[in-house]
């Protein structure tokens, strides 16, 4: 989850979990300062959600072609630099991940940890774009680290 608690500095910046690196990531991609420094100055995640979703100069176009390219990046520093969660990665092997969120259906399945569907991928009704950005950490941690 993005929401899960985890200190992680990218360029000097600090973050407290993927959920605030996603969001002020998103509000630097569109030269919103103001809104990227009040995404640092809190670790609510559904303070900082809330802070994403009014990023002055949003443009979903832009925004859907670089958001995954930006999460990648995120994980990456996230898991590398908090070693218990890169060996729970690790220990998932070549596990399909997927993200358990009934209403998420860009980042999650869509689906809830207990539907069974979960374990079907076409039946997701999500994109599950971060378990396939945390597969793709996984495979580059697992080839250099």
């Amino acid at each position: 989850s993005n929401w899960y608690p985890s200190h992680f500095v990218v360029d000097d910046v600090e973050f407290s979990s993927m959920e605030q690196y996603m969001m002020y990531r998103k509000a630097c991609c569109f030269s919103d300062a103001e809104t990227a420094a009040r995404i640092l100055e809190t670790d609510d995640v559904a303070e900082i959600k809330r802070l994403g979703r009014r990023v002055a100069g949003y443009d979903d176009h832009v925004w859907n072609g670089v958001r995954q390219i930006e999460v990648y990046e995120g994980l990456l520093a996230k898991f590398r630099q908090n070693a218990e969660l890169g060996a729970r990665l690790e220990v998932t092997g070549i596990a399909l991940l997927a993200e358990c969120a009934v209403k998420d259906r860009i980042w999650g399945i869509g689906l809830s940890m207990h539907d069974p569907a979960r374990f079907n991928p076409s039946q997701w009704r999500g994109r599950n774009l971060l378990g396939y950005a945390l597969m793709l950490t996984r495979r580059k941690l697992s080839r250099i680290d």
